[in-house]
């Protein structure tokens, strides 16, 4: 009887969600999590930054869901939509703070973001994007979590500290949300996620797509203050230029060169800003070295040469493979402050292969990929 009734509970059929609205905003979730949604915007509703996530919210004609999903997002914004959607495993104070950074994002977008990312940006400037409007999204949220524990509500700000230690400390350090903002850029692991998920992950993904051949556009960081807040930052533009604000790991170099490599192969424009990117230093920051080790197991993980039948794409991927294996030699080299001359001329050897490997079709494939040794 109990295998019975666990079996029709695991076959049950799914409650479909509701759609109303709370404060003038459009909800998308399951109904007996209305009751927790009112007591969401309650929550923001009773502290000024969260009352302007609110009103962007209604203004912008959002549509806030709830919904289940893994990895490690707890949530995110769909610009094309305007929809926010949350983790139903997060907890309400996460909730909180993570409802605030993603409102944020909208008026990011509504004050000029949007119109950028439809530019043919180079390497440097999309990334400049991406980190300067995420420092800022975490510094509006480490303010609503300051002022919720203001009026004696502590356990969010208790919350955002487990998680982003470097934003509190970077708040600390300048007495002030400037400090907050360039305290992103000191961790290290997040550093390295948001390079897989961003530059990464999509530039090995498309390395057979067809690239724009649009000349690239390049942007100042006063060309983004205006929805970053740059006012608030001190010394914004300096910040943003310097190297701890542009600095990457050695992998986003590489792909970003190889990707680039391949786009010009095929008649697009050259990427002046990928080459002057400088790099991390893994010798004396054990948190760079764990972002390295990181990104080259996703990588591995993500893109094995086991993973397709396609000769064309085998090919590529065996040489994208040798190609991280250097990498990786180098990076183990640099934590112990010396050099792997060998790893040095596979790295260049492997982004020679990886362009050959996108250049080759039909039956030239299938036989580099029958005799390929050296690239598994």
């Amino acid at each position: 009887m109990l295998l019975r009734t666990a079996f029709e509970q695991f076959f049950k059929k799914r409650e479909p969600p509701c759609e109303y609205r709370i404060r003038d905003i459009t909800v998308l979730s399951l109904p007996n999590e209305k009751k927790s949604v009112e007591d969401l915007f309650d929550a923001l509703a009773c502290i000024p930054s969260g009352q302007k996530a609110l009103n962007d919210m209604a203004k912008y004609r959002t549509t806030f869901c709830l919904d289940s999903f893994g990895g490690n997002t707890n949530a995110y914004l769909e610009p094309e939509s305007n929809r926010i959607v949350l983790s139903r495993s997060s907890d309400f104070d996460t909730r909180c703070f993570l409802l605030v950074h993603e409102a944020r994002h909208l008026s990011q977008y509504a004050a000029g973001r949007r119109e950028a990312d439809a530019k043919h940006l180079d390497f440097a400037s999309r990334l400049m994007i991406l980190r300067a409007t995420e420092a800022d999204a975490q510094t509006q949220a480490f303010l609503a979590c300051s002022e919720w524990e203001a009026q004696g509500n502590g356990a969010p700000m208790q919350r955002f500290k487990k998680h982003y230690p470097c934003i509190v400390s970077g708040y600390e350090a300048e007495k002030g949300l400037s400090g907050a903002f360039k305290g992103w850029y000191d961790d290290e692991l997040v550093g390295a996620v948001y390079e897989q998920n961003h530059c990464t992950i999509p530039r090995l993904s498309n390395l057979t797509a067809e690239p724009s051949k649009e000349p690239f556009v390049s942007l100042k960081p006063s060309d983004i203050s205006k929805f970053c807040e740059g006012s608030r930052i001190k010394d914004f533009e300096n910040f943003l230029n310097s190297r701890k604000a542009r600095r990457v790991y050695l992998l986003t170099k590489t792909i970003a060169e190889i990707y680039d490599s391949v786009s010009v192969s095929k008649g697009a424009r050259y990427d002046p800003s990928v080459p002057i990117l400088p790099l991390n230093d893994l010798q004396s920051n054990p948190y760079a070295r764990m972002g390295a080790d990181l990104q080259i197991l996703k990588t591995e993980n993500s893109f094995s040469p086991q993973q397709t039948k396609n000769t064309v794409k085998k090919n590529i991927l065996k040489a994208v493979a040798f190609t991280v294996g250097a990498v990786e030699k180098i990076n183990h080299a640099q934590a112990k402050g010396k050099r792997d001359e060998k790893a040095e001329t596979e790295l260049r050897l492997g982004k020679e292969r990886v362009l050959t490997a996108t250049e080759q079709k039909g039956v030239k494939a299938f036989f580099s990929a029958y005799f390929s040794r050296s690239c598994r």
